[in-house]
Parts: C-alpha cells; sequence; structure tokens
C-alpha cells in the first residue's frame, strides 16, 4: 500500500480537533518516569521486608506523602500480601473417628444407683455464661446431683458428684 506522500498537511490543532483532545496534550511529556522508577525501588525494598505493609506504612518508612505512594504503587500493580489469621485446625482432622466401647450395651440395669451418667451444659445468664452439671440416676431417670456455676472446671463436676 502506497503512503500518499502529497496528502494536505494539518495543524497540530487541527489533529487535535479530530481526535478529540486538547491541543496542549500533544506537547506534554511526564515529568515523573525517573522519579517514579526511583521510587518504585525504595518501595519494593520496604516490601521486600515487610510483604504485609500497604501505601501508609511504606510512605511512613520512607517519610513522603502516602498519596504519592499509592499512585506509584497503583502506577506498577504493586500491592501489599494480606494478612490473614489462619484458622486453628484441630489436630486430629484427616484421623478416623475414636471409637468409644459402650460399656452399657448388652446389660440390664435392673437396679437404682447401679448405673449414673453425667452430663453439663450452659446456659447465658445476664451477657455471661452459668453452667450446669448433672448425674443421672439411669434406671430412675431421676437427677441424684447437680452444681451450677459461673466457671466450667472440675470443681464444678465434683461438686454435682458430691
Amino acid at each position: 500500500m502506497a503512503i500518499n506522500s502529497q496528502a494536505p498537511k494539518r495543524s497540530k490543532k487541527e489533529l487535535a480537533l479530530c481526535l478529540g483532545i486538547s491541543r496542549q496534550s500533544l506537547y506534554y511529556k511526564p515529568k515523573m518516569p525517573a522519579k517514579d522508577l526511583k521510587l518504585k525501588a525504595e518501595i519494593e525494598k520496604v516490601m521486600s521486608g515487610n510483604k504485609a505493609y500497604g501505601h501508609r506504612r511504606i510512605a511512613y518508612a520512607l517519610s513522603l506523602n502516602k498519596k504519592r505512594v499509592l499512585r506509584v504503587m497503583k502506577l506498577f500493580g504493586l500491592e501489599p500480601q494480606r494478612r490473614r489469621g489462619s484458622p486453628k485446625k484441630p489436630e486430629d482432622i484427616g484421623q478416623s473417628p475414636m471409637t468409644i466401647p459402650n460399656l452399657l450395651k448388652g446389660r440390664a440395669i435392673d437396679a437404682q444407683g447401679k448405673v449414673w451418667v453425667s452430663d453439663f451444659t450452659y446456659l447465658p445468664y445476664y451477657g455471661k455464661f452459668a453452667y450446669l452439671a448433672t448425674f443421672e440416676d439411669l434406671f430412675t431417670r431421676e437427677i441424684v446431683g447437680w452444681a451450677l456455676s459461673l466457671r466450667h472446671d472440675a470443681d464444678l463436676i465434683f461438686e454435682a458428684l458430691l
């Protein structure tokens, strides 16, 4: 395809008008690229030691304006690593469930006071919890001992047993 060297010459004003931009922008040369590259290196240096630092902490560490640091970070796509608290996982995940043998299976409960069962629960009480421990006779289904406490500890169970 041949380029016509005889095409009419247009002024910068006409070119800007055709492109829909201001004539002044044809003369614009950014002044900050060298400064921005230098600042990028400084930001990366700070981020290498502190990966979770955001623009405010980096600006504080470099004694610069946070808006400038944020602008450069956006320009070069620098983002801090998000700190997420890893949830504590139980140690028994992935293990087979523990099988607890039923000691009463196949036995006849034919008298009172032979077998007791125990349980505890918590009850909401004025914004706190109260803990209730109980002992039940399995034959009569009566509560034979109970205790109430604001703390869930061995003393609570011991009091219910007494």
